[in-house]
């Protein structure tokens, strides 16, 4: 209980940017995970799975 008090009044009296960098971490997870969401879906789509598709069977002839 005494550590965790300490790490408080430590946290309270530092120069006010302590966790920012958590945050920063948080922040760009969020975001990357919001881009790969999007970009299954419009994998997922039938337009761009059929351009896919065409695109590989090209590439292999």
């Amino acid at each position: 209980m005494v550590q965790l008090v300490a790490a408080f009044q430590r946290l309270r009296t530092g120069d006010g940017e302590a966790g920012v960098t958590s945050v920063e971490y948080a922040m760009v997870l969020g975001v990357a995970a919001t881009i790969v969401g999007v970009l299954v879906l419009i994998m997922k789509s039938k337009a761009v799975l059929d351009a896919l598709t065409d695109l590989v069977l090209k590439a292999l002839r």
